[in-house]
């Protein structure tokens, strides 16, 4: 980020750790820079959130980015099932995974020392 670029928004994107490694890359490529927090599960999947400051101006360049590279996809995951008389293999249910959860914030100040 240069220092006379002026951060308004915040965006929080929440990814499927699977996706965090190339989606971080893109983002540098771009020149987006952000901030790695480790997430909870989603589903049976391990999340990671990115926390970017942007000019209101780069928003859309970053969905766009975010639409491309943060794919949904179907997979079959293992329902529970809770009753002590049901042996075998688990019973598994087609689920939608991936994508991403983004969370857009308009900031009043920012610093940077």
């Amino acid at each position: 980020m240069t220092e006379n670029q002026v951060v308004d928004t915040l965006a929080f994107v929440v990814v499927e750790n699977d996706l965090s490694s190339e989606f971080s890359h893109k983002l540098i490529q771009s020149q987006f820079y952000f901030t790695l927090l480790k997430s909870g599960d989603r589903l049976l999947e391990t999340s990671v959130t990115f926390m970017i400051g942007i000019p209101h101006e780069r928003l859309n360049h970053l969905l766009q980015l975010i639409h491309t590279h943060c794919n949904r996809r179907k997979t079959y995951v293992p329902t529970r099932v809770d009753t002590l008389s049901f042996s075998g293999p688990p019973i598994m249910i087609e689920a939608e995974v991936g994508g991403a959860l983004i969370y857009i914030y308009a900031v009043e100040r920012f610093y940077q020392f």
